[in-house]
């Protein structure tokens, strides 16, 4: 093989692959954070800590700009026609993930559980 020949055929592998490389003008897939619940052996953990822990938990989920986060406004006013009471529950099981994920039309949905031991918090 020549040369001539050999550059040709990397300057047509090293174009393709470059234009198949994920780029900026890519769709970012849609994620849904559903609210993270208290593990129940975690019994001093108040309600109020899950809303912050999962509020803070989809901020930093946001600065790494690789999903496009659905706004939790946006994801209650979607799934409160879905429950009784017009309240969001908390998902436990994966179905009720998946179904709230479906009604939601995200491609990832986030759920858990986080507890703690002594000053050290976990998420599941």
């Amino acid at each position: 093989m020549s040369r001539k020949n050999l550059f040709t055929i990397l300057f047509l592998c090293c174009f393709l692959l470059a234009h198949s490389a994920p780029g900026d003008c890519q769709v970012k897939p849609r994620c849904a954070v559903l609210m993270l619940h208290a593990d129940e052996a975690s019994t001093d953990i108040y309600e109020f800590e899950s809303k912050t822990l999962t509020t803070r938990f989809t901020e930093e989920l946001v600065k790494f700009e690789k999903y496009e986060v659905m706004d939790s406004s946006e994801m209650t006013k979607i799934l409160s026609g879905q429950s009784e009471g017009g309240e969001i529950k908390t998902c436990k099981l994966k179905g009720c993930a998946v179904r709230s994920g479906a009604a939601l039309n995200v491609d990832y949905v986030i759920y858990g559980v986080f507890g703690h031991v002594g000053s050290m918090y976990s998420i599941e």
